[in-house]
């Protein structure tokens, strides 16, 4: 999900598409999992791996899911003792 609409600008309108955009998701998804700074590829795809991945919605003014300009990603460390957040809107 984040890499399909990191591939295509986001959401809505931007300026940072096709491989920014997923150099971007990438490193989100190397923050999201906890992988180190600098980490290599291989570092990233293991540690995300080892973590369990959620998708949520919101119900908030601003998180409003009504034209699927939202998204919401969490994410739970392999040991349980972390979990980290990202949440997204394009809209107005």
């Amino acid at each position: 999900m984040l890499f399909a609409a990191a591939s295509m600008g986001g959401l809505g309108t931007s300026v940072v598409e096709g491989a920014y955009g997923r150099l971007w998701a990438w490193r989100s998804m190397a923050g999201l999992s906890g992988a180190r700074a600098g980490a290599s590829a291989e570092e990233v795809k293991r540690q995300a791996r080892q973590s369990t991945w959620f998708h949520f919605a919101g119900d908030a003014d601003w998180f409003c899911d009504d034209n699927a300009a939202v998204y919401g990603i969490a994410t739970l460390s392999p040991d349980s003792r972390r979990i980290a957040v990202l949440a997204a809107t394009d809209t107005d």
